[in-house]
């Protein structure tokens, strides 16, 4: 029996998110390129921005990243440059959305995860941005400083929901699934707002430090992954979809820090994404 319940796009459905998500995209790009930002594709992006030019051919979302302070300077400038077809989603501009980070989001599209089943927040096809912070150098620091970020966004998380993504079956899933109601009952005595200024200041503690490491969130929360500033920095640019984007300076570094033989495509069973509970696109 499988353990994660699939759900599966039909090639019309990954078609038109992903011409969705393009389009949040370049609308990033128009105004780091107005403002002279640096943004710096990840993750997945990267990954198949590298391998196959394009999105890897089962992935479903786009991640991009800043460095802390352009991430602040386009959060500031974009909520002026957007016009009503998008929505910038955070904890400042929506209270009730679940995560740290932001999320470019297109209004009049509906991507409902399981996590998001009954909170008040906007729902639109979005895409990832993430801030870059500094990070310990010292090994024993660096886990300490890891640790406190992942439970206090951990924490951050279980205040907005009870749920988690996806449909996990198995006994971990269940467990996590368990742990996140226990942390959801339990952070109803804590405000959220302390909960965001514990967090975001523990992410910027470092940030003084010119010559630390670099980290950003999602990775450093779930891998402990830490890198240096040029491998990152400054950023190239790769073909994505018949555009240029900007990557790591030292792509094949970077991939291989995050997944090992990059150049190795997964097995079947392992090649999954993040097909949502409700789907619906704005011609619908």
């Amino acid at each position: 029996m499988k353990n994660i319940i699939a759900k599966q796009y039909s090639d019309e459905e990954l078609k038109k998110l992903r011409c969705i998500q393009m389009e949040l995209l370049e609308e990033v790009i128009r105004i780091c390129e107005e403002y002279q930002l640096e943004y710096v594709a990840v993750e997945g992006t990267a990954l198949g921005a590298r391998r196959h030019q394009g999105y890897v051919p089962w992935d479903d979302d786009l991640d991009i990243a800043f460095m802390r302070e352009d991430y602040e300077q386009f959060l500031k400038v974009a909520q002026k440059e957007l016009d009503e077809r998008y929505f910038l989603q955070n904890y400042h501009t929506d209270p009730f959305s679940i995560g740290y980070y932001t999320k470019l989001r297109k209004n009049g599209t509906y991507f409902l995860q399981d996590c998001d089943i009954g909170i008040q927040m906007n729902t639109g096809i979005f895409i990832d941005i993430f801030p870059i912070d500094r990070v310990p150098n010292k090994k024993i620091k660096a886990k300490l400083h890891r640790w406190r970020v992942y439970l206090l966004h951990q924490f951050f998380i279980a205040k907005g929901t009870a749920g988690t993504i996806g449909e996990d079956i198995s006994l971990k899933g269940r467990v996590k699934k368990m742990i996140r109601i226990i942390l959801n009952f339990a952070m109803s005595f804590v405000s959220k707002e302390y909960l965001f200024q514990k967090l975001d200041s523990a992410l910027q503690k470092y940030n003084g430090n010119q010559n630390g490491r670099i980290a950003i969130l999602s990775e450093y929360m779930l891998k402990g992954l830490a890198l240096s500033y040029d491998c990152l920095f400054p950023v190239k640019k790769q073909t994505f979809e018949g555009r240029k984007i900007s990557v790591p300076a030292d792509i094949d570094k970077y991939l291989t820090l995050v997944y090992g033989d990059y150049m190795k495509l997964p097995p079947v069973s392992k090649r999954r994404n993040h097909r949502p509970v409700e789907l619906k696109f704005e011609s619908e």
